[in-house]
Formats: C-alpha cells, sequence, structure tokens
C-alpha cells in the first residue's frame, strides 16, 4: 500500500482536494508530472485510491503562520519510521528554522533560481524521456 501525506487549508474539506486531485486527469498523462500523478497513472489512477483524514486542527496562523506544514512534516516523519511512506520524497518544512530562514534569505537574494532550475529538470528529464525513443528510430534506419 503506498501513502502520501497532504494538507488542507481550514477552508478545504479533504474530499474537494481529493476531487481537484481527480479533476487533474491532464497530470495523469503527463510523464513529467510529480512523483504522485506518475505513481496514480501506474497504478489504477484515483479511482484505486481512498483519502482520509488523519487530523484536524484549529489554529491561530497569526501566531502560528507554519502548523499546517510542521504537523504535515511530522506525519511524513512518522510514517517513514513506521515503513509506509513512499510517496512523500521531500517534508513540507525544515524543522530547522536557522536552515530554513536561511534558505529563505537565499532564496530573496537570488529571484527566479528556483523557478529556472525547475524548468531545467523539467527540460531534462523531458529529454530523458525522448531519448528511448530516438534511439528506437536511430536503430531502425
Amino acid at each position: 500500500m503506498a501513502r502520501t501525506v497532504g494538507k488542507c487549508t481550514h477552508l478545504t474539506a479533504v474530499e474537494q482536494r481529493f476531487a481537484k486531485h481527480r479533476a487533474s486527469q491532464f497530470q495523469l498523462c503527463d510523464p513529467l508530472a510529480s512523483p504522485l500523478y506518475r505513481h496514480v497513472r501506474e497504478n489504477g489512477g484515483w479511482d484505486a485510491w481512498t483519502v482520509e483524514q488523519m487530523l484536524r486542527v484549529q489554529y491561530d496562523s497569526g501566531v502560528l503562520p507554519s502548523m499546517p506544514q510542521q504537523l504535515e512534516t511530522m506525519s511524513i516523519t512518522t510514517m517513514r519510521r513506521l515503513g509506509n511512506m513512499k510517496l512523500n520524497h521531500d517534508l513540507a518544512i525544515d524543522q530547522n528554522k536557522r536552515k530554513r530562514d536561511a534558505a529563505k534569505s537565499w532564496r530573496d537574494a537570488h529571484p527566479g533560481y528556483m523557478s529556472n532550475k525547475s524548468r531545467e529538470n523539467r527540460e531534462k528529464r523531458r529529454r530523458a524521456l525522448a531519448a528511448p525513443e530516438t534511439s528506437a528510430v536511430d536503430s531502425s534506419q
């Protein structure tokens, strides 16, 4: 059984979040989609999935703005320790505030870097996926 952890805002019900994933059918066709969408595509689509609410928390976002990310990270970490986490490759938030603040300062000092790297990596994956097709065409000639 594969599991993934996600969070919803206080305005979004779990079922609504899952419905948004189901509505993103184009993601199921995109071989460059996130690991979650690739896994769903390779394992029966959204109809083979169920969603469970693990926790519901009310909090003051003015006092604890990162509470959802903290709880998501704690859930991912706990499920990994239990051997149940297969799809969440990244944590929602770094638990080390000093490191988190340093990373934010770096991103602020280098605007556009992360989005450019994301585009480069997506293009690299696109080329890698196309390479076997190109090799098959070349070898048939």
